[in-house]
């Protein structure tokens, strides 16, 4: 029996070197609380996140590690595994290191039983700290992005309705002027004198009634080439630009 102790314990302490092995070896922080609520042990990850070395992990409170807005979902969390609920799935909490840093930690636990017993609490911890703060980042972008929809969506509704009144403002105002153009024309052409609108030195309107007088028909009166001052009589040339010229200076 003795022989078959010793190869038990041999093979005991072959197991547990493996488990430390793999927890020593793994990528994850590995982590245990004891019912006191301090931590008995810790692999070389978790203390890469905790920012120190084994010895000032080791008998420590776990809620040190924990700014004072973290305290109470932790405790209920820890309170729950404690008093045996299903694993939850991994939670995140923001820690602070003694450093004075805080990160923002994932941690998956579970309960450890022996003979029946809840006697601690195991679970590991990933750094997610970069993946927070990228993701914080996307929402804030997303964010200015739809404020930026929105302001641009309000700018164009608001332009699209100034279009609207200046479309309307101008349909009213051309309308505006045929009825004026077509009321000038039926006087115009009512009218037994004859009538012409000369601008800018060419003939861009001529009445019926100034074809017999002038010799001209209308539309060489108003061809881009004709002269209007070839209707005058040369010594009449000078009094009608003197007179143009105070018509151009709004006399």
């Amino acid at each position: 029996q003795e022989a078959q102790l010793r190869e038990a314990l041999a093979r005991l302490r072959e197991s547990e070197a493996r488990y430390r092995s793999f927890v020593e070896d793994s990528a994850y922080g590995f982590f245990e609380i004891d019912l006191e609520g301090t931590i008995p042990s810790v692999n070389r990850v978790a203390c890469e996140i905790a920012d120190c070395p084994a010895e000032d992990l080791i008998g420590r409170a776990f809620v040190s590690f924990l700014p004072p807005e973290e305290l109470e979902r932790a405790g209920e969390d820890l309170g729950k595994v404690l008093a045996g609920a299903p694993n939850a799935g991994a939670r995140t909490y923001r820690m602070r290191t003694p450093t004075g840093r805080v990160k923002q930690i994932e941690v998956n636990s579970i309960a450890v039983k022996r003979d029946g017993r809840i006697v601690a609490v195991e679970g590991t911890l990933v750094d997610v700290t970069a993946e927070h703060v990228a993701n914080s980042q996307l929402q804030e972008l997303h964010a200015e992005l739809e404020q930026r929809v929105e302001q641009r969506t309000a700018e164009l509704a608001a332009a699209n309705e100034q279009l609207v009144r200046e479309i309307a403002a101008r349909s009213a105002s051309e309308a505006s002027l045929r009825e004026s153009e077509e009321q000038f024309r039926s006087l115009a052409e009512k009218s037994p004198n004859m009538v012409f609108i000369n601008q800018g030195g060419r003939v861009v309107f001529a009445s019926d009634a100034c074809e017999p007088t002038l010799g001209y028909t209308r539309d060489e009166l108003c061809a881009p080439d004709f002269d209007f001052r070839s209707l005058l009589a040369p010594d009449s040339l000078d009094v009608v630009e003197r007179m143009h010229t105070r018509h151009r200076a709004g006399q």
